[in-house]
């Protein structure tokens, strides 16, 4: 697995703790139970991404020395990179990545992370414990996978991982998640936001 010789954890950076459950954004919506339309805009990414040239030809197989090798892309977790609602949440190997997204707040508006400068919530990081040998297998209602360096470069820069959960699952509640809060401060804020060029090194 890329990114991960001599890890332990994967981990989750937010800016709060939001109050209610730690779920993929297809399902934070607790008022709908209809996500066909949701789903068809994710697929939709999907088949504009399978477009792309290098992906066909990474998807195809590139044939060395008679044996052909081609590349595993989780179509779904890269239209997750790219703003579609879907059934996976963001986890990452780096933590200087997870520290980025935990001292930032996004705005929609303009597309873009502002350091968080605002003291009267707490900062937290989820750690999830890779429990090998089935860190990877599928379990009752989650999956850990792999996003991987790909043609499109955001998901290698944030060293991605994905969690695949069912409806009703929350990362809050499984056994190997440990939570940590953590008081903003603006200085640091504005630290981690510098060492990460304002965000670019991440998309």
């Amino acid at each position: 697995k890329p990114n991960l010789r001599g890890r332990k954890f994967l981990y989750r950076g937010q800016s709060q703790d939001y109050p209610k459950t730690c779920t993929p954004n297809l399902f934070r919506d607790e008022s709908k139970s209809y996500f066909l339309d949701d789903l068809i805009w994710s697929q939709e990414m999907e088949l504009l991404l399978l477009s792309h040239p290098l992906v066909r030809l990474l998807k195809q197989g590139i044939e060395i020395m008679h044996d052909r090798f081609s590349i595993l892309m989780n179509l779904g977790g890269l239209a997750q990179h790219y703003y579609h609602k879907t059934c996976f949440l963001d986890l990452t190997s780096y933590t200087n990545a997870a520290k980025f997204f935990a001292t930032t707040n996004y705005d929609s508006n303009s597309d873009e992370y502002h350091p968080v400068h605002k003291t009267d919530k707490l900062g937290m990081i989820y750690c999830y414990e890779l429990q090998m040998p089935g860190a990877f297998s599928y379990h009752k209602g989650y999956a850990l996978s792999v996003i991987g360096k790909q043609v499109f470069m955001r998901s290698g820069a944030q060293h991605g991982f994905l969690l695949d959960m069912d409806k009703g699952m929350d990362l809050k509640t499984m056994p190997q998640v440990k939570k940590f809060y953590f008081r903003h401060n603006p200085a640091i804020s504005d630290e981690i936001f510098k060492a990460s060029n304002d965000g670019k090194k991440y998309f």
